[in-house]
C-alpha cells in the first residue's frame, strides 16, 4: 500500500481493464542436420546467403579431403526451398558425431617472427649504411672546400702584401696589384661560403644517418626477440609454463569436424603499425583441395589493424569473435614452437575430427559431451533438436536427411508433442514400392506426412536432382501464415523452386492415401504443382487437420506467454474479470482474422473464470481455471456442386 505521511498532492499510475494479448509467430522453422561447417547451436538465419556464409555449400567430401565419401546431407537444397517458397526465419541446428573435434592452432599475437623482424632489420640497416656513405662523401666535399677557403684565403694574403710593397716602392703596375688582391678576397669569401654550406649538408646528413642507425639497432633487437622471445636462448614457454614475449591467442575453428584442417590463418602487418607498432593484420582463409591437390578459397575474411592489448577497443577478441564464420579467438598462455612462419595451418596444433558416423543420438543430442567451462567458456550446453526445447519462437520443424537416422522420425514426433507448441513436417521415402502400401509412421496431430519426393537443379552441379519435400514444405507454411493466416490450411499451394516430382500420384491413387492422412504433392494440369493435401497423421476425426491443430497451438502459446503477468496476482473476482476480459479481446481478433466460426463473437468462443469453473479446494491451492471454447475454421477439402436438369415450365396469362 503506498504511503501518504507528508500533506500534498499525490499523482499514481494504476492498471485498469484488461492487458493485450499479442499473437506468436507461427512461421519460424527449425531445420536439423548435417552441414559442411559452422556452429552446433541453433542459428537463425534468414536468407541463403547467410546460410551459405555460415554452413557452406551444398556438398563436401567427409574428412575434409578430395578422397573422403561425398556427404548426403541434403540440408542445403532443403533451406533453399524454404527461402524461395516464402519462408522469412529459419533456426539451423548442425549435427555431428560423436567424438567429433575443432582443429585450433595457437600464434603470435602479434607479428614479432623472426624472418619478418629480420628483413626489416636488413632493410633498416641497408637504409641506415647508405645514410652513413652520404654523409661521408659530404664531410668529404666539405673538407674539399675547407681546404680551399685555405688556398684562397693564402692567395688572398699575399696578393694584399705585394700591394702593400708596390705601393711603398711607387711602382707602376700598382693598380693591377689591386685588381689582383680585391678578387683573391672576392674568392676567399665565396670559397668560405661554400665551405659553410657543404660543412651544413655534412652535419644534417650525418644526423639523418644516426637516426636511421639507431632504427636500425632497434629493429635488428626486434628481431633477437623473436629468435628469443624470453632472453634465454630458446622459442619455447618460460618457466613453469608462463608465456613469454608479446600476447598470444588460441583460434579455434568454429563448429567441429575435418573441414577446420582446412582454414589458414596469416598474420602480416598492419597498415597503422608505423604509428601502433604492435598492430596487426589477419587474413584467414578457408580453402578447399580438389582431386588435383589443388586449393579453392571458398571463404576468405581481412581483419587490419587488430591490437592484443585487451584495453584496446581494437582488441583481437573484440573485432574477430561474433563477426568471424570462420573462427573464435581466445587469450592463450602456451607461445607457439615456430614463430619464424607467417602462415598457420588452423590444424596445427589439434586436427579437426568428423567422429563417428551421424547417428538417432546426433539429432537428438545424447552423443553430445560439452568440453569443460576451461576449455571452452563459450561451448553449447546442448545441440540438436535438446537445444530446440530452449527456443520458443521455432514453430515448425523438420529434418531433410529424416530417412537416413532409423528412429529420427519418432524422435521428432515426441519433440513437438511433448512441447506441444510446435508441428513436425515429415516425408516418406522414395516410393518404391505400390502407393496402397504407404501408410504414416504414427498416430498424431503434431505431424503431417508428406510424399512424394522433389526434383530440382543442383546448384553445385547444375544437373537434377531427386530430394525429399519438407524444406520446400516449411516455405510454403509460412508463405501460407503470413498471407493469409495460420487458420488458412497450407495447401492448394504451389511449389516453388522444382522441376518436377520423383513419381506421379493420381486421383485415384490419393483417394487412397488421403484417408491415411498421406498429404499428396501432385502435379495438376494447368495448375502446376500444388501440395494437395493438409491432414494430421491422427486418427481423431476432430484433430485431423493442419491448420486446426496449428491454430490450436497459436492460440495457446499465445494465452500463455501473454498473462504471464498473472502469477502470484491476488486470486479474486477482480483478477477473474481482468482475465476473461483480456482473452476475450485476443480471441476477438483471431475471430475477425478469419479464424474463428460465427456471425457474432459469441457464436465464435466462450471465455469463463468464475466460481463455476473453480472450487474452494483450487482457491486453496492457489489455482486459477479458465475455460475457453472455440470454433475453429475447417478447410474446404470436399467442394460440392450438386446438380440437377430442371424442367422448366409455362404459364398464359390473360
Amino acid at each position: 500500500m503506498p504511503e501518504y505521511l507528508a500533506p500534498g498532492v499525490y499523482v499514481e499510475e494504476i492498471e485498469m481493464g484488461p492487458s493485450s494479448i499479442e499473437g506468436v509467430s507461427t512461421s519460424t522453422t527449425g531445420l536439423i542436420g548435417e552441414t559442411e561447417r559452422g556452429p552446433v547451436s541453433p542459428t537463425l538465419i534468414t536468407g541463403l546467403e547467410e546460410y551459405r556464409r555460415i554452413f557452406g555449400a551444398y556438398g563436401w567430401s567427409m574428412g575434409g579431403t578430395p578422397a573422403g565419401n561425398p556427404s548426403t546431407s541434403v540440408m542445403r537444397h532443403a533451406v533453399e526451398g524454404f527461402f524461395v517458397n516464402g519462408g522469412k526465419r529459419a533456426f539451423v541446428a548442425r549435427v555431428v558425431g560423436a567424438g567429433a573435434k575443432s582443429a585450433f592452432c595457437i600464434i603470435a599475437g602479434a607479428p614479432p617472427t623472426a624472418a619478418a623482424e629480420e628483413a626489416a632489420a636488413k632493410e633498416a640497416s641497408d637504409k641506415a649504411d647508405q645514410a652513413e656513405a652520404t654523409a661521408k662523401k659530404l664531410h668529404d666535399d666539405a673538407n674539399t672546400k675547407a681546404q680551399a677557403v685555405i688556398e684562397a684565403r693564402n692567395k688572398a694574403t699575399t696578393a694584399r702584401k705585394e700591394l702593400t710593397a708596390a705601393q711603398k716602392a711607387g711602382a707602376a703596375d700598382t693598380d693591377a696589384k689591386a685588381r689582383a688582391s680585391d678578387e683573391a678576397d672576392a674568392a676567399r669569401d665565396a670559397a668560405r661560403e661554400l665551405a659553410g654550406v657543404a660543412e651544413a649538408a655534412a652535419k644534417v646528413a650525418e644526423a639523418s644517418a644516426k637516426a636511421l642507425r639507431d632504427a636500425a639497432n632497434r629493429a635488428q633487437a626486434a628481431a633477437g626477440a623473436a629468435r628469443d622471445p624470453g632472453g634465454t636462448g630458446d622459442t619455447g614457454t618460460g618457466g613453469a609454463g608462463k608465456p613469454k614475449g608479446p600476447p598470444t591467442f588460441k583460434i579455434t575453428a568454429i563448429g567441429p569436424g575435418a573441414w577446420g584442417n582446412n582454414v589458414y590463418i596469416r598474420v602480416g602487418y598492419a597498415t597503422l603499425r608505423r604509428q601502433k607498432p604492435k598492430f596487426f593484420a589477419m587474413l584467414i582463409e578457408y580453402r578447399n583441395p580438389d582431386p588435383n591437390g589443388r586449393f579453392k578459397i571458398w571463404a576468405s575474411e581481412s581483419y587490419d589493424n587488430l591490437s592484443p592489448d585487451p584495453l584496446d577497443p581494437n582488441y583481437v577478441l573484440n573485432s574477430i569473435n561474433g563477426m568471424s564464420h570462420l573462427v573464435k579467438v581466445e587469450q592463450s598462455g602456451e607461445l607457439p614452437s615456430e614463430q619464424d612462419k607467417i602462415e598457420y595451418q588452423l590444424s596445427k596444433h589439434t586436427e579437426g575430427a568428423d567422429g563417428d558416423p551421424i547417428d538417432l543420438g546426433s539429432y537428438t543430442g545424447e552423443n553430445y559431451d560439452p568440453p569443460p567451462p576451461e576449455d571452452d567458456p563459450e561451448a553449447p550446453k546442448r545441440i540438436g533438436l535438446s537445444a530446440f526445447e530452449e527456443i520458443d519462437e521455432i514453430s515448425i520443424v523438420c529434418a531433410p536427411n529424416e530417412n537416413d537416422i532409423p528412429g529420427l522420425t519418432d524422435a521428432l514426433v515426441s519433440h513437438c508433442s511433448n512441447l506441444k507448441n510446435r508441428f513436425a513436417i515429415l516425408q516418406a521415402t522414395r516410393l518404391s514400392k505400390p502407393v496402397a502400401e504407404l501408410n504414416p509412421p504414427t498416430d498424431t496431430d503434431y505431424a503431417a506426412y508428406y510424399t512424394p519426393w522433389l526434383r530440382v537443379i543442383d546448384g553445385q552441379t547444375d544437373l537434377p536432382r531427386t530430394i525429399p519435400p519438407c524444406g520446400h514444405l516449411a516455405g510454403i507454411y509460412a508463405r501460407s501464415d503470413i498471407e493469409r493466416g495460420v487458420f488458412k490450411a497450407p495447401a492448394n499451394e504451389v511449389v516453388r523452386g522444382i522441376i518436377g516430382l520423383d513419381s506421379t500420384i493420381l486421383a485415384g491413387d490419393q483417394e487412397i492415401l488421403n484417408p491415411r492422412g498421406v498429404n499428396c504433392i501432385r502435379a495438376l494440369p494447368g495448375r502446376g504443382i500444388r501440395v494437395w493435401g493438409a491432414r494430421t497423421m491422427s486418427s481423431d476425426p476432430l484433430r485431423k487437420y493442419v491448420n486446426v491443430r496449428r491454430l490450436l497451438i497459436y492460440i495457446e502459446e499465445s494465452i500463455r506467454r501473454g498473462t504471464q503477468w498473472v502469477v502470484f496476482e491476488p486470486n479474486n473476482e477482480a483478477l477473474w474479470d481482468r482475465l476473461r476480459q483480456t482473452v476475450s479481446d485476443f480471441l476477438v481478433t483471431v475471430w475477425r482474422d478469419g479464424g474463428l466460426m460465427g456471425r457474432t463473437r459469441e457464436e465464435a468462443f466462450f471465455v469463463k473464470c468464475d466460481r463455476t469453473t473453480m472450487t474452494e479446494n483450487d482457491l486453496e491451492n492457489g489455482r486459477v481455471i479458465v475455460v475457453i471454447g472455440v470454433a475453429l475454421v475447417r478447410p474446404a477439402e470436399f467442394v460440392i456442386f450438386r446438380i440437377a436438369q430442371w424442367q422448366g415450365g409455362s404459364s398464359v396469362e390473360t
